[in-house]
């Protein structure tokens, strides 16, 4: 669904998954299957014991869907300046996820896409302040039913 660029494939084989954002969650989403992110490695990893610092990378029509759960909900998000090839792709890399991007992400993924949940576990940067570095790191389940467990339980 993605432009095929080089620092964004890492699944089984090495390459990312796409994760479309579901319009049910993501109420800004016109057409489904248009906003489409993937769960990269973060520009400077690092690794949280077996789990490596990753981020968002986002088309056109993601970003401002993401844009427009934040500004809704009051819910504060960065994104990083563009480089020359992200922009020639319509690509952006999230700086700051507020951790209700994840959950959304998580909360809208059909059981049948466990490989795509497996593309999003790692540590991610979790937003307060866009332009301060947030201590709090977000460590996603292996599972769609271990992620949900940890939402009932306070998460």
């Amino acid at each position: 669904m993605l432009g095929g660029d080089s620092l964004a494939r890492q699944q089984a084989d090495g390459s990312l998954v796409d994760i479309v954002l579901p319009p049910g969650l993501f109420p800004s989403v016109a057409t489904e299957g248009t906003a489409v992110c993937r769960a990269a490695p973060a520009g400077a990893t690092r690794s949280f014991g077996a789990f490596t610092e990753k981020t968002l990378r986002c088309n056109t029509a993601a970003k401002d869907a993401i844009d427009n759960v934040c500004g809704e909900g009051g819910f504060t998000q960065a994104w990083a300046a563009q480089s020359a090839a992200e922009a020639e792709q319509g690509m952006y890399t999230m700086t700051k996820i507020p951790a209700i991007i994840l959950v959304k992400l998580m909360l809208g993924l059909p059981e049948e896409q466990e490989h795509v949940v497996r593309s999003l576990i790692g540590a991610y940067s979790i937003c307060m302040d866009p332009d301060g570095k947030t201590a709090a790191e977000l460590l996603l389940p292996p599972s769609l039913s271990s992620f949900a467990t940890a939402c009932c339980l306070g998460f």
